[in-house]
């Protein structure tokens, strides 16, 4: 069984001070996670890409997924940081978690994924 192990997840506060890419690195390489899932600090709030990109660059051999704050305007960064996104609030109406689906929304989220592979 893989592990795909939230870092730093969004509803937490470690204890003591310690950096995403301190976590990340003790994440893959002691408690053996294949892939890591970074988020924003809240539901629907993006992640630091800058943050992203030093993870990839630190760790390139593992799997980034992006947990939170993706939308049709920063799929692109996730495109070229991440391996996989999570997608829930921005599929809701009005980007609204306690809303219902919003079919509309999903079909022009995936065409402007579509268009990087063609």
């Amino acid at each position: 069984v893989g592990i795909a192990a939230d870092v730093m997840v969004k509803h937490a506060t470690p204890a003591g001070q310690r950096s995403l890419l301190d976590a990340a690195k003790d994440t893959v390489y002691r408690g053996l996670a294949e892939r890591l899932i970074v988020t924003g600090t809240a539901t629907g709030a993006s992640v630091d890409w800058q943050e992203v990109a030093d993870l990839k660059q630190v760790i390139p051999s593992t799997d980034i997924w992006i947990g939170s704050g993706m939308t049709i305007d920063n799929v692109e960064h996730a495109i070229q940081y991440a391996d996989g996104v999570i997608v829930g609030t921005y599929f809701h109406k009005d980007a609204d978690i306690n809303q219902p689906l919003d079919v509309e929304r999903v079909r022009r989220f995936l065409a402007v994924v579509s268009a990087f592979y063609p």
